[in-house]
């Protein structure tokens, strides 16, 4: 759940790097990082409200690096 998370912003500071993006590229970009906020966002509630879940500090560290760098790319693209 948050491998694929953290994958797919991966794949998005990667795509924001690219030289030379096109407006376009750059609007799916910020569309694609809204996305993933509110992915997180709901994998974070979900996560929260499960003990065994919450209790897990891998789980927890993992949720907030991935936050800090959806945070990152959100302010790259602005």
């Amino acid at each position: 759940m948050t491998q694929r998370l953290s994958q797919a912003v991966i794949d998005l500071l990667q795509a924001i790097d690219l030289p030379r993006q096109t407006r376009r590229t750059r609007q799916n970009l910020r569309e694609r990082a809204e996305e993933l906020h509110q992915e997180h966002l709901t994998i974070n509630h979900n996560v929260q409200t499960n003990p065994v879940l919450n209790a897990d500090g891998q789980i927890r560290q993992n949720l907030d690096a991935t936050r800090n760098s959806i945070e990152t790319a959100r302010h790259n693209l602005q």
